[in-house]
Parts: C-alpha cells; sequence; structure tokens
C-alpha cells in the first residue's frame, strides 16, 4: 500500500514507523504518575523529593529538544533517533532494576534527554516526507495517534501498578519496536533526511528562501507561535493538575477521574482526524473558536457539583486543544526552509514542556496574590488566560499565526 505524500508516495510501512515515533512522544513520565503514592510510602519521600521525581524529566527535556532539532540540521536525523531511542530504552531498563529513591531522581535525567532527542523527530519526519494538505493532514493524524498512546498507556500502567510498582516502567521498552522500524525509514542512496529535500517526483514544494532570510528561519513568527502555544498548553494544564483532587471534593473517587481524563484526552486526539476540514471551515477564526471552547470547557468544570457539567467541560476544552495543537505544528513548518524545519518544531514543542513545568507555580502564584486558594479558582484564572488568548487572536485575526486555512 502507498501513501499520497504531495510529492510523491512511501510505502505504508514507513508510514507505520513515523506512528510509532509519534506513540513515544506522550510517554516520558506516564509510568511515574501511578506510582507517585507508593514511592512516597515506600521510600519516605519529601515533597521536594517527589517534585524532583515528575520535574526532572521535562526540565532536561527543554534543551534537549531544541539539541536535537538543531543536530537533525547537521546529521541525518534518523541517526539522532536511534540515539535518543537507545537511550530512552536504557532508562527504562534501568528503571526496572531500581531500588533506592537517589536512583529514581537520577534515571529520570537520562529519560529526559533519551525522550528529548526523540521528540521532535517525530514531526520532523512528517514534515520530511509530506508537503502541503498531505502534511497537515499527517500532522494531526499523528497528533491523534499521540492522545490515543497516552489514553491506551495511562490505563495500561494504572493497572500494571496494583501489581508491583515497578512494572508500570515496562512502557519504557517500548523505543525497542521503534529502533526496529527504524530500519525502514533508512534514506536511499542520495537521500539526506537532514536536508529534507523537496524535488522528489510529484508535486514539489515551491520555496521562496529570500523570505527566510539568512538564518533560514521567521524569527518573529516562530517567536509568536511558541508564545501562544506556551499559553495555550498552560492553559488547559489545569486539568491534570487540579480537576483530579475538585472532583474528589465533590465526592467522586479516582476511578471517576480516570475517565474523566480519558474523556479530555480522547475529544483533543478527535479533531486529528479530520484537522483540515475543519480548519478549512473555520480559518480566520479558528484560533478564537479553539479559546472559547477551552474557555468556555473550563468554566462548565466548575459551574456545579455535578459530573455532566464537567463531561461537557472535558469535551469542550479537548477538543478546542485538540485543533490547535497539530494546527501550530502545521503554521511551524511554514516559518522555515525544509532544511531548518525540524530545529524550528523543536522550537516551538519545546514550549510543551515549558508549560508543564510552569503551570503549577503560575496557578499557586496567583492563587497566593489573590488569597483564594480553592481548586475553583485555579480555574477561574485560567478561563482568564483563555480570555486574553481570544481577545488576542480576534485584534490579529488578519496576521500569520490567525490567519489559517490548508492549501
Amino acid at each position: 500500500m502507498a501513501i499520497q505524500t504531495g510529492k510523491g508516495t512511501i510505502p505504508a510501512i514507513k508510514l507505520v514507523a513515523i506512528y510509532s515515533i509519534s506513540m513515544l512522544t506522550c510517554l516520558c513520565g506516564l509510568a511515574i504518575s501511578p506510582i507517585l503514592g507508593d514511592l512516597k510510602d515506600l521510600f519516605h519521600a519529601s515533597d521536594v523529593e517527589i517534585q524532583m521525581i515528575t520535574s526532572l524529566p521535562a526540565l532536561m527535556m527543554i534543551p534537549i529538544v531544541i539539541i536535537s532539532g538543531k543536530l537533525s540540521e547537521k546529521i541525518n536525523m534518523l541517526l539522532v533517533l536511534e540515539i535518543g531511542l537507545l537511550i530512552f530504552t536504557g532508562a527504562g531498563i534501568l528503571y526496572l532494576l531500581s531500588n533506592k529513591l537517589w536512583q529514581i531522581i537520577a534515571i529520570g535525567i537520562i529519560l529526559g534527554i533519551g525522550a528529548g532527542l526523540v521528540i521532535p523527530i517525530s514531526t520532523g519526519m512528517i514534515s520530511h516526507y509530506f508537503i502541503g494538505k498531505y502534511r497537515s493532514k499527517q500532522l494531526g493524524l499523528g497528533s491523534a495517534v499521540t492522545n490515543i498512546s497516552l489514553i491506551a498507556a495511562t490505563i495500561i500502567t494504572g493497572k500494571l501498578a496494583e501489581v508491583n510498582w515497578h512494572l508500570p516502567f515496562l512502557v519504557y521498552l517500548l523505543p525497542l519496536v521503534t529502533f526496529f522500524l527504524c530500519f525502514t525509514l533508512k534514506p536511499k542512496k542520495g537521500e539526506k533526511l537532514n536536508q529534507q529535500d523537496a524535488d522528489a517526483a510529484g508535486t514539489a514544494e515551491v520555496i521562496d528562501a529570500s523570505k527566510f532570510g539568512k538564518s533560514g528561519i521567521m524569527g518573529g513568527k516562530i517567536i509568536q507561535i511558541m508564545i501562544f502555544y506556551l499559553f495555550a498548553t498552560y492553559t488547559v494544564n489545569v486539568i491534570p493538575i487540579n480537576l483530579s483532587i475538585l472532583l474528589e471534593q465533590n465526592g467522586y473517587d479516582s476511578m471517576i477521574s480516570g475517565w474523566m481524563m480519558a474523556i479530555w484526552f480522547f475529544f483533543i486526539m478527535l479533531p486529528g482526524f479530520f484537522i483540515n476540514p475543519l480548519i478549512n471551515f473555520m480559518k480566520r477564526s479558528t484560533k478564537m473558536i479553539c479559546m472559547i471552547l477551552v474557555g468556555v470547557g473550563l468554566w462548565f468544570m466548575i459551574m456545579t457539583p455535578h459530573l455532566w457539567t464537567v463531561v461537557i467541560g472535558c469535551v469542550l476544552s479537548g477538543f478546542g486543544f485538540g485543533i490547535i495543537q497539530p494546527q501550530l505544528y502545521n503554521k511551524t513548518t511554514l516559518t522555515a526552509v525544509p532544511k531548518k524545519m525540524t530545529f524550528a518544531l523543536s522550537l516551538m514543542m519545546s514550549m510543551n514542556y515549558l508549560a508543564l513545568l510552569m503551570a503549577p507555580y503560575v496557578i499557586q502564584l496567583f492563587k497566593d496574590i489573590f488569597g483564594n486558594h480553592t481548586q475553583q479558582f485555579g480555574f477561574v484564572i485560567n478561563i482568564g488566560f483563555a480570555i486574553l488568548m481570544f481577545i488576542w487572536a480576534l485584534v490579529g485575526r488578519r496576521s500569520f499565526l490567525f490567519d489559517d486555512k490548508v492549501e
């Protein structure tokens, strides 16, 4: 089976290999979440030590993601990917053998390095093989695959954690599967994956290099995308941080919290399957509508103690963010010449991990400023951010960042 790329076709097995890379981008830190309570009890860990376990991988990933993007310009990105996969797998093996808290903390650094090398390559491979509407479609599908994997892996790690606290770390052995699939991505003779040539058979991508300047990247435009993605990701991160506690206060158990998170991730995943029609329908209003959905979704979560309003909130906020994410990936590919695309994507994707790190601290800061420490107030703060971003999208709707369409 051949897959259309906009400049020819590729075998379906190559697309499977690319999707398998996308699956890995959701795994970092996933095995830790269901066992934090066990680790705290088993090792008598302090709050600071627990915070280190959860934050160190993300902290390491921010610079490593950018370094990975830069390396992909200089050497074959497949080599960067393979090194990252081996480090990722090595961290998984070390986790399985660990029996001390300091080992778990230290291994998190190794995990962050491996995952950071892999993550930009997932979108970089798509930007290499696909152009135009085919690229936009595959970025949407890649995002959907990531979120489907997240839902499945969350359920699996939760079940494994009930048996033994070591077992969730088995998910970190999945990079071995991708490593073997990488052999299908080996470039043909004369092809350089770091160059991302657009001269293959079929419809070639027309690039006017002069508009990108000497650096090959539109600096002002990529910064706008990074800032928007940072605050969009921060805004929705109040859900994984605060929703379970809010539900517990309203009398619901952890199983209900798990179902709400699964619904949220499902609706983040869903738009990826038909991202092009959605964007072409909304056009300049895409990000305005998305931020309305996010803001209204957060409001539904706190308007009543009833579960049905939380479900509506998960649906609306998840769907809104699920459109923003792949659309911004595609927008980023327009800010750079082909050989700089992976680096541009790495800059943009690093904002995801910065948002994950900053979200709990920013929410707590506003709670301290206003003297309101309720879980509901965390949602109110981020509804405010959603409104500010809606205003930004409204005012700048004719600018590059907000003028959305798929050619």
